[in-house]
């Protein structure tokens, strides 16, 4: 057995002689076997002595522990009695499964001896410390098991490459078995056999040899019954010196052979030298390599033209080679033929059989008389010839035979639901098949069909008999076929319906075009298209490969086109498809969801589809038009499909009502399908979410103009009214935002980008849209838009004495901690304006006096209670400050914040989008109503279902290249672009230093250290014993298992509790708030370095505790301070004093004031 082969090294050639001889003479005896052992042999001797031998489990892991009671077996912890039971075991392999496979898998532990009691089986205790027997193991270092040592200096010897050409027959491969010859005082001695191993490669000069035999070592090796024994171990010891080269790889090793001027042929006693038969001695290097020699069947009309002889002959460039001439011929891919000592590439068509039984009848009988058929019987001759699997080319008379052609096949294909039954339902659902078949002309062609030729010409009919039996047993397929289909097909529509609320689709890869696949086709047929020229009955018809008409004659043949055939299935593959296992030739199967994009693929690239039966057809480009109502704009669309009955326009509102039920295709009026333009309305996704459903036309809200046109700028076939006409020149006739100067009641002077921002809050009121300012943080979002307000207040000044049209307040909505700094900022940059806080218990009348003041400044929380009051009162402007705080549309803010009545609305936040896309909505919703559609639509759009489908993923192309989706994040961003202003410190402030940020590792002391890894523990036990797990006793970590229930509460506590430990031991216990802490000490430490240069610090802390230890500590040091926490109220006055105040600074701030 094989597994006998691991254990050899264990053993010296001596061993295993003897030991098969005590086995092979019957000298071993097998017992019953004690608990825990595997196998208990007997073995006697040539001198009757007997020796007990003993194989049982031993060590860790899958190991055997042997053992034997010889003195031996004591010395060297191996010996022959223990290879007789191994060999035993191998010959009659009788026992427990578990065990039998144990022995058979696993590697031999530590051998053990065996005590010389006879009465109980036991291992005996070696005297030889446990390293010299490991050391004994390392003996023995090649499987040969001679011991001999191998030599590492090179040798001057040359390796000879013998081509065996009965043994290659035989194999149908090249065999090559390795000689060596060395030098002598008369050239070079006869070449001998060469066994290779790792050892011996090593020692070889010449580095091809070297690498030949190296590539030799990982083949195969001839195996043949005269090799074979019962130990293997001489089939071993050929095979060492004989391969087969591996088919793939035959021309590319034999060529480097030859190349090395040693590679011999085998005639009888002879060796002939053999060369390699091309144009460029160099045949791995030439650009433009000979063609392979082809096997061809060659006709000849008999004397009296009675008869039509066939025989094989070779053929290349216009020689001829009869086929019995070569000493060997190969077939396959990367065949070869061996003739007058030179070796050529030889391409066999796919016909081996031909070649190989014809070489098989040569060798019966020295010659192989021509196949001859009558004329009477020619037609039935070539139509059963044509027909079979794959044959040679084939060379007939003139007028004999048909006329060959050849047609540019179409591709099309069929998709449907496989048959759904109990076991297979669960495993089918979602999935569709396809069947992709090729038309040449009016022949259909299934990629599985074996042979190389179509023909729709019948055969003459065959005498009686034989005619019943044809039609009989084609009357019996056809049925059978028709009765699988009907089974197996069923509507792709089913499916659809089971997917169409499914999430999640494939992505379109952007694959090589049918076109390129038929390009590469060409030029693999190159080959046959210069060996056709020689057949005068080939008829090319190339030039007419897009005739529809093209039709199969009588007696015509036309040749498939293979490699076409291959690269369109390949093609398929990259699309996603799969080999159905059902029936992996001629089916595939994909996932219903990707149909669309498949469907759509296959339509581009001029396949010819057919779902449920019915034609699939791809749509045309969409056309557009944009009309006015009084306040609204409409928008039409058409997408045309080209059908049966003509052109047949759909609207575009039954597009969307389709796609929006999941839908994928619309029938058309001839019964056909029509494929949903699934790209457009991906790439119009924001443009179909915020319209309107109508019945015949989307309808937009006027101050979605600028939106509008945006989306439809890049689309072609776009028609417009006047009216929208005028509004989109509007739009495009602006140049830009151009910076303002402030008026002359702002007390402050502006940087270059804030005064852009004035230009673009005044290309907002201009077209009467809100907008969101998204500076970063610092950036003076305040004083922009105070500058802007200051403004306002002039012009309506103006305007009031022009006009008489009273003035309206402003109203500031901000988080209650910046209400004052609106305040006080107001009071610094706009000391003109009047200011009114909105709070307290008297905001009735506050409300009354709202026409006195310029500006009003309240909360969130307030504007909230107060929403049904404040929207009785009309304001020039709303602003929202952190906007963010209404991005759930939901929210009771975010819906009191739309009810308040304002001719402008503005936004600032630096985070429009803090979680997703979606947060946008509900901004965009108090700045524009309707603007971006529904919120459902939109959260729809954003989260990739478009159109009621999942949109798609990016995916890997054929080439194994990303291939991008369609951008909804970049949609939204064009679009909104105009409306969103956004700079960072990076872009606006060049002279500013980068931000630093450094993090100071602190190790903790002693006594910290132990408090923390307390903890740890603690909760470690609880959490692993709430699991009914333990510690390991090593101390190790172990592994926690997952927390769930009231452990999930546990384990957020533990990671709190941990938290406070290394901030300092006063947070778990009180009493600890002396102690010294790791952080405390580095923080103090880099205060006290600040203060002394001047600078001042933020020190913040989510623990209110810690900031109280902070404090403590910062009197000790007699270091002024502020305090600022969620119980602060005079926050204005402690924020003022560390700003202005420069003996104070240090500012502890708690993260939750």
């Amino acid at each position: 057995m094989s597994w006998l082969l691991a254990w050899q090294p264990y053993f010296t050639p001596r061993m295993r002689m003897t030991g098969r001889a005590h086995q092979t003479n019957e000298r071993v005896q097998r017992v019953p076997v004690e608990n825990g052992t595997l196998a208990q042999f007997v073995i006697t001797n040539e001198e009757a002595q007997t020796f007990e031998v003993e194989l049982a489990p031993g060590g860790s892991g899958n190991r055997v522990a042997v053992g034997c009671t010889c003195d031996q077996c004591q010395e060297a912890g191996m010996c022959e009695h223990i290879y007789a039971g191994l060999v035993e075991l191998s010959e009659h392999p009788e026992g427990r499964d578990n065990d039998m496979k144990r022995v058979e898998n696993i590697r031999p532990a530590s051998p053990k001896a065996r005590k010389r009691e006879r009465s109980n089986i036991s291992v005996i205790t070696r005297i030889e410390p446990s390293w010299a027997t490991r050391l004994s193991h390392l003996r023995v270092t090649s499987i040969s098991g001679d011991g001999a040592t191998q030599s590492h200096l090179p040798v001057q010897r040359q390796v000879c490459y013998i081509l065996d050409p009965e043994a290659s027959f035989r194999h149908n491969s090249a065999v090559i078995e390795l000689r060596f010859r060395q030098p002598t005082r008369d050239g070079w001695s006869s070449p001998k056999q060469f066994k290779i191993n790792e050892q011996i490669i090593h020692t070889l000069t010449e580095p091809e040899d070297k690498q030949l035999c190296s590539l030799l070592m990982g083949g195969s090796h001839p195996v043949e019954d005269e090799w074979s024994s019962r130990s293997s171990s001489r089939a071993i010891a050929r095979s060492q010196s004989v391969f087969v080269l591996p088919q793939g790889g035959r021309q590319l090793l034999l060529a480097r052979m030859i190349s090395t001027g040693r590679c011999l042929m085998s005639q009888g006693s002879e060796l002939l030298p053999l060369s390699w038969d091309a144009d460029d001695p160099d045949v791995l290097q030439t650009s433009a390599p000979r063609p392979p020699w082809s096997l061809w069947l060659i006709g000849d009309v008999s004397e009296d033209e009675q008869k039509v002889g066939f025989e094989l002959e070779l053929r290349r460039q216009g020689h001829t080679m009869p086929a019995d001439k070569p000493a060997l011929i190969l077939s396959g891919h990367d065949g070869l033929v061996v003739y007058d000592n030179q070796v050529a590439p030889f391409y066999d068509h796919g016909a081996s059989q031909w070649i190989n039984h014809y070489r098989d009848e040569l060798a019966r009988h020295e010659t192989v008389e021509p196949l001859e058929v009558s004329m009477e019987d020619l037609p039935r001759f070539l139509d059963r010839l044509y027909k079979l699997p794959q044959i040679p080319e084939v060379d007939l008379p003139d007028d004999v035979g048909w006329t060959e052609q050849r047609i540019r096949p179409e591709q099309n294909i069929e998709i449907f639901s496989p048959a759904s039954t109990t076991e297979n339902s669960k495993q089918l659902k979602g999935t569709l098949t396809a069947r992709p078949w090729f038309a040449y002309g009016n022949a259909r062609v299934n990629p599985s069909q074996p042979g190389r030729f179509v023909t729709d010409s019948p055969a003459p009919p065959p005498p009686a008999e034989e005619e019943s039996d044809e039609k009989s047993e084609t009357q019996t397929d056809t049925d059978q076929q028709a009765t699988d289909q009907q089974a197996s097909e069923q509507p792709v529509t089913e499916a659809l319906e089971a997917n169409k609320n499914e999430s999640n689709s494939e992505a379109t890869p952007e694959t090589a075009t049918t076109d390129d696949v038929t390009e590469n086709a060409d030029t693999q047929d190159d080959q046959d298209n210069q060996e056709n020229a020689e057949t005068p009955q080939t008829a090319e018809t190339d030039g007419q490969t897009d005739d529809s008409t093209e039709t199969l004659n009588s007696q015509n043949l036309v040749r498939r086109d293979i490699q076409f055939e291959h690269d369109c299935l390949a093609w398929l593959l990259t699309l996603g498809m799969k080999q159905n296992p059902s029936n992996p030739g001629e089916l595939l199967s994909f996932s219903a969801k990707s149909l669309p994009h498949i469907v759509s693929e296959l339509l581009a690239h001029n396949w010819g589809v057919t779902a449920d039966q019915r034609v699939v057809r791809q749509s045309g480009p969409a056309r557009l038009s944009v009309s006015s109502g009084i306040d609204w704009f409409e928008l039409r669309g058409t997408v045309k499909f080209e059908t049966d009955n003509g052109s047949e326009e759909i609207a575009l509102p039954q597009l969307l009502a389709a796609a929006r039920t999941g839908r994928t295709m619309i029938q058309l009026s001839d019964g056909s399908h029509g494929l949903l333009p699934d790209d457009w309305l991906n790439e119009h996704g924001l443009l179909t979410t915020i319209g309107e459903l109508q019945e015949d036309h989307l309808r937009f809200k006027t101050n979605q103009a600028a939106i509008l046109d945006g989306l439809l700028r890049k689309q072609e076939l776009v028609s417009v009214d006047e009216n929208f006409a005028q509004a989109r020149k509007k739009l495009r006739e602006f140049d830009g935002i151009k910076a303002l100067k402030p008026t002359e009641n702002f007390d402050g002077e502006l940087r270059p980008y804030q005064a852009e921002a004035l230009g673009w809050f005044d290309f907002l009121r201009q077209f009467g849209m809100g907008g969101i300012l998204a500076d970063d943080m610092g950036l003076g979002k305040t004083v922009q838009v105070l500058a802007l307000l200051a403004s306002r207040v002039w012009q309506s000044k103006q305007e009031a004495q022009t006009t008489g049209k009273p003035k309206l307040p402003v109203l500031i909505v901000a988080p209650r901690s910046v209400v004052f700094n609106w305040i006080d900022e107001a009071e610094r940059f706009t000391p003109e304006l009047r200011v009114l806080a909105y709070a307290g218990n008297e905001r009735e009348k506050l409300r009354e006096s709202f026409k006195d003041y310029d500006l009003i400044v309240t909360s969130f929380g307030l504007m909230r209670r107060d929403v049904t009051d404040l929207r009785n009162n009309p304001f020039d402007y709303v602003v929202l400050d952190e906007a963010q705080a209404i991005k759930n549309p939901s929210s009771q803010s975010a819906k009191a914040a739309r009810l308040l009545n304002t001719h402008h609305r503005l936004a600032l936040t630096g985070t429009p989008v803090e979680n997703h896309l979606g947060d946008l909505w509900s901004i965009f919703e108090f700045l524009n109503p309707g603007f971006l559609g529904s919120s459902m639509r939109f959260g729809q759009l954003v989260r990739g279902d478009v159109g009621g489908k999942a949109a798609p993923k990016p995916t890997m192309n054929s080439r194994g290249a990303e291939q991008p989706k369609v951008n909804v994040a970049t949609q939204i961003a064009d679009a909104l672009k105009p409306f969103i202003l956004r700079r960072t410190k990076k872009e606006v402030l060049k002279d500013l230093p980068d931000k630093t940020e450094q993090t100071i590792v602190c190790e903790m002391e002693p006594a910290q250290r132990k408090l923390y890894d307390e903890l740890r523990l603690h909760y470690r036990n609880s959490l692993l014993g709430s699991k009914g797990a333990s510690l390991p006793s090593d101390g190790s970590e172990g592994t926690v298992a997952p927390a769930g229930g009231g452990s999930a509460m546990m384990v957020l506590e533990a990671l709190l509790r941990l938290r406070q430990a290394s901030c300092h031991p006063g947070l778990i216990d009180s009493n600890r708030r002396g102690e010294p802490s790791a952080k405390l000490e580095a923080l103090i430490e880099m205060v006290l370095e600040l203060a002394e240069e001047g600078h001042k610090a933020l020190i913040f802390s989510q623990f209110v505790e810690m900031l109280s230890i902070v404090r403590s500590r910062l009197e000790e040091h007699g270091i002024v301070y502020e305090y600022l926490d969620g119980q602060t109220r005079d926050r204005k006055r402690r924020v003022q004093r560390f700003q202005d105040d420069p003996d104070c600074p240090v500012f502890l701030i708690s993260l939750k004031a």
